[in-house]
């Protein structure tokens, strides 16, 4: 557990008194607006580490551009730990593999603090749809060539990539059917066929028989519906997709203001109720590992999409 009073060494002159850190508020910027997954796992981080550090965090908002604007803003922040971001799949993987113009390299503008959570996504289909498998899809995909419609809350979010994930390694052909937002209720009510959807977002509707869930997109079972097998035990070799959270700071950011944040988070991230709370909305704490594995996880999710956006032709939306 990190103290109250974490010492920064000041790293131009030698002779410069040392800084305590954090000595004043810090902002957790996130680049969607309230109430989504990645907004309340800001807020419960915030909480813990406020508590921790006996400093305020606060959280900021800046939707806007697919969570371009808010990324932007922490890439050209001052380098100095007090402006932090909530970065996520889609910000730091899936817009560099599918936009050609983004104001920020997802890689060499920001140093990676810690993974925070994974969110699986369930694929999910509608109670008319005569399949209650993963093999039964692909059949019935394979049958049925470009008929059956997948939803998602729209191009280059993690839904629409699991399913183009899904199409390549599996050798099928369905229509995607993008939405700007929420796409779960059209799937409810039977105006699509499924979804690769997010599970905090499907359970409810799972648990009411309002829609019938297959498996989880991750490579092993969600703690939250441990029932369900993963797409890749299901008979789909080396499908994974999880919507990872993780926590950035500006590129060149002191490497003491890093650590000691860091030393926070894997603190915060290994508490009871921290952990309660993630899982109330689907979120699983992440085991944030060194930053160095973190770092090579990030080189390899952006190649994976990268790949599948160049071999499935997708392009910036825009």
């Amino acid at each position: 557990m990190i103290g109250r009073r974490l010492v920064l060494a000041a790293p131009f002159l030698a002779s410069v008194p040392a800084l305590a850190f954090p000595d004043r508020q810090v902002h957790l910027v996130v680049p969607f607006g309230p109430a989504g997954g990645v907004d309340f796992t800001a807020r419960v981080l915030g909480d813990a580490l406020g508590a921790s550090w006996g400093a305020p965090v606060l959280i900021e908002n800046k939707p806007g551009a697919g969570g371009i604007i808010g990324t932007q803003a922490v890439a050209h922040a001052a380098p100095d730990g007090y402006t932090l971001l909530m970065g996520s799949i889609g910000t730091l993987s899936i817009n560099p593999a599918i936009r050609s113009h983004l104001p920020y390299d997802s890689e060499r503008d920001f140093v990676a603090v810690a993974r925070l959570t994974d969110v699986p996504n369930v694929l999910v289909v509608r109670t008319g749809l005569p399949v209650r498998s993963v093999q039964d899809v692909i059949d019935l995909a394979r049958a049925k060539p470009d008929t059956l419609t997948y939803s998602s809350a729209g191009i280059g979010t993690s839904n629409h990539m699991a399913g183009e994930l899904f199409q390549h390694l599996t050798g099928t052909k369905m229509r995607h059917v993008p939405y700007k937002g929420g796409n779960t209720m059209d799937l409810v009510s039977g105006l699509v066929d499924m979804s690769f959807d997010n599970l905090p977002t499907s359970l409810p509707y799972i648990r009411t028989n309002r829609l019938r869930a297959l498996a989880v997109t991750g490579l092993k079972r969600s703690v939250t519906a441990p029932d369900l097998p993963t797409i890749a035990e299901s008979g789909v070799s080396g499908f994974d997709v999880v919507g990872w959270v993780g926590l950035f700071a500006p590129a060149k950011t002191p490497a003491a203001a890093v650590d000691a944040i860091r030393a926070a988070v894997v603190a915060a991230l290994a508490r009871q109720d921290v952990i309660d709370r993630l899982m109330q909305q689907g979120a699983e704490a992440a085991l944030p590992g060194d930053q160095a594995g973190f770092a090579a996880f990030l080189t390899a999710d952006r190649k994976k999409w990268k790949e599948l956006a160049n071999d499935a032709g997708i392009k910036d939306p825009d």
